[in-house]
């Protein structure tokens, strides 16, 4: 059984620069709330305003009406304690109605930031290389950072609760400074040990989930093996469930064996914390009996004082509470901080160029996916050398057809054409224009891909197309054209709801269709982008091969497009290269009637070289160097006619 450690050792943040940080998570919490509605934000401080003036004039009637009522013994005036009680009816009441409407503007101003933090994090995440998402490493820091905004979302409710908290701690300091001073003293040290105990376990807090990460994600994997739809056969065809269900039991129990040791550390500091503020309760008690005692205070005075101690203990108790979070959310700031650094700087548009090319090239171009760290937290995985100086030419009007065998590095290249991966070394060129470092949103808007593993949006048949160009998503006519391309349309209207049928099972009233189904949808929304460079990456995995490659690149050629189809099971096979063969690119005959015969023959040889039988109706070229293969292919080729 395979063992998932815990992931990375996490070193103990220096504290001082984390205690830094409060003021910063403070302001940023602010700043969200005031991008988000600044308008509810200043409505949910006002009621916080009026009950911090209404508690403070409580207690100083609460020390009036004690000492009415025992004036009533000896003749006191029954007329004003009726007063005193009614004043105190009266406040109780503002109190409560401010209350009632901060708690209600609270939950609406909470929601509208919870809205607008997921905003910027999905701006963050699509703004990041997709590169990068090929690491468990970030993985690991993507789920760190949900983590930390999600407390920052918290930390809006802390950061608002702090502030409530301080207004009524200035309105109670007020009376207890008027009642007592000494007891207003003894309520602040009683403050301090408190507050480093929160710090202490909000440390812990954070190392544990830290390094609970790798162990937390692989958890929530093995979790979703049970509950999805697509793994549910081979779980139970394979009887994989025990082995699943005894692995899950191993990572949890790993889980539970670091949260107890977390826990007894935390305890530690509650113990301490709790004993230092009992001892000051003690304190203030007794030097309140002290007082009386003395007749230094009378008993209204001292009834009036404990009510505004208890009142102010436990508005400091929240106050650390709401510091707590604070504090949390400035640990985890800096996995926030170090996910936003990965976005890169936005890169220079490219001038602006007529939609259509006539040639696009990859000159020396390399690409390595990034290294990944070990397992036991040894030395780094070396990185895959997936493209090696690997040039290319493609016109206008071409279909290329590539062939290697599995991790060949088709699919990479085809995501480099399509500038979602950029080289790491060379140059890609539209019509002699380097776009390598340019902004690649201009590649996107000309390229139209469908990947092997392709999109399924459990959204209408009208939107699964449409989404390929998003502001033509209501051209219904071009929708049901692009359908008609990929061989979609004999089964979308046999359904009764047509192009408004629900894909999948996962909404009620969806439809569940096949694989090859959702594939020729799939197919469909790359048509319906209209772009001029399309890109199909391993299509023939549920499509008929021969038929779909003739009749694409016929409707291709018709409207002056290139297809690019990066094949598995057929296509045109090409060399193996040595690095010291003469480069990159090496010419080659071959003929389109032979092509998958070819493919089928190189799948028997071990070291396979293209001996292309000869030409009938479609030149072809270009061997593309690629070492430590055994086997690649591509064929770039024009044909004459559609």
């Amino acid at each position: 059984m395979i063992f998932w450690g815990r992931g990375e050792r996490v070193e103990a943040p220096p504290e001082r620069r984390q205690l830094r940080r409060v003021p910063r998570v403070l302001a940023s919490s602010f700043r969200l709330v005031w991008e988000a509605a600044p308008g509810r934000f200043l409505a949910s401080l006002a009621p916080q305003v009026v009950t911090a003036i209404t508690t403070g004039a409580q207690l100083v009637i609460t020390r009036d009406l004690i000492a009415a009522v025992l004036a009533t013994g000896s003749g006191g005036d029954l007329g004003r304690v009726g007063t005193l009680l009614g004043e105190m009816i009266g406040l109780s009441v503002i109190s409560s109605a401010a209350g009632l409407i901060q708690g209600q503007q609270q939950s609406m101003l909470s929601a509208i930031v919870e809205r607008h933090t997921n905003s910027v994090l999905l701006d963050r995440i699509i703004a990041i290389d997709l590169k990068r998402f090929e690491t468990p490493e970030f993985q690991d820091l993507l789920r760190r950072a949900m983590n930390a905004m999600g407390r920052m979302m918290g930390v809006t409710g802390s950061a608002i609760g702090l502030a409530r908290s301080l207004f009524l701690i200035l309105g109670v300091a007020a009376a207890l400074y008027v009642l007592q001073p000494i007891l207003l003293v003894l309520a602040i040290v009683g403050f301090v040990p408190m507050w480093l105990a929160s710090a202490a376990t909000s440390r812990q807090t954070y190392h544990f989930w830290r390094s609970m990460t790798p162990n937390e994600r692989m958890r929530n994997y093995i979790f979703g093996l049970f509950t999805s739809r697509e793994y549910a056969k081979e779980l139970r065809a394979f009887a994989l469930a025990p082995y699943m269900r005894a692995l899950y039991e191993r990572l949890s129990n790993e889980r539970l064996i670091e949260l107890a040791k977390n826990l007894r550390k935390r305890a530690r500091y509650q113990i301490l914390s709790t004993g230092a503020s009992s001892l000051v309760t003690a304190l203030t008690y007794g030097a309140l009996a002290y007082l009386v005692i003395e007749h230094r205070i009378g008993v209204a005075e001292a009834g009036a004082a404990v009510a505004a101690s208890q009142q102010l203990s436990g508005q400091l108790s929240s106050v650390v509470n709401n510091m707590t979070q604070l504090y949390e959310a400035s640990l985890f700031l800096e996995d926030w901080e170090e996910f936003s650094g990965l976005a890169p700087a936005r890169a220079p548009a490219l001038a602006e160029r007529a939609a259509p090319f006539d040639r696009i090239e990859l000159d020396h171009v390399s690409f390595r996916y990034p290294p990944s760290a070990s397992k036991d937290g040894g030395p780094a995985l070396p990185s895959r050398l997936a493209l090696d100086d690997v040039s290319l030419e493609i016109r206008a009007g071409e279909v290329i057809a590539l062939v290697g065998e599995n991790g060949s590095g088709k699919t990479t290249l085809a995501k480099v054409l399509s500038g979602l991966y950029r080289p790491d070394s060379g140059r890609m060129l539209w019509d002699g224009a380097d776009v390598t470092a340019h902004d690649q949103s201009w590649i996107y808007e000309r390229v139209a891909v469908l990947f092997q593993d392709f999109a399924r949006f459990m959204l209408t048949v009208r939107e699964n197309i449409g989404l390929g160009r998003v502001e033509r998503l209501e051209d219904l006519d071009a929708i049901v054209r692009s359908a008609e391309r990929a061989g979609a349309d004999s089964f979308v209207n046999a359904w009764p709801d047509r192009y408004d049928t629900i894909l999948g099972p996962y909404f009620m009233g969806g439809k569940d269709v096949s694989i090859g189904q959702w594939q020729r949808i799939a197919l469909a929304r790359a048509f319906f982008r209209d772009a001029p460079l399309v890109i199909l990456d391993e299509p023939t995995a549920a499509l008929d091969a021969r038929a779909e490659h003739d009749r694409d690149a016929r409707r291709a050629h018709a409207s002056r497009r290139t297809l690019r189809r990066a094949l598995h099971h057929a296509g045109v096979g090409l060399s193996r290269s040595h690095k010291r063969a003469s480069g990159a690119l090496a010419r080659r005959g071959g003929g389109h009637r032979s092509l998958r015969q070819l493919s089928a023959d190189l799948h028997h040889q071990a070291h396979p070289v293209v001996q292309s039988p000869a030409l009938d109706d479609l030149p072809v070229a270009e061997a593309i160097h690629r070492p430590r293969l055994d086997l690649v292919g591509l064929s770039v080729g024009r044909r004459a006619h559609p």
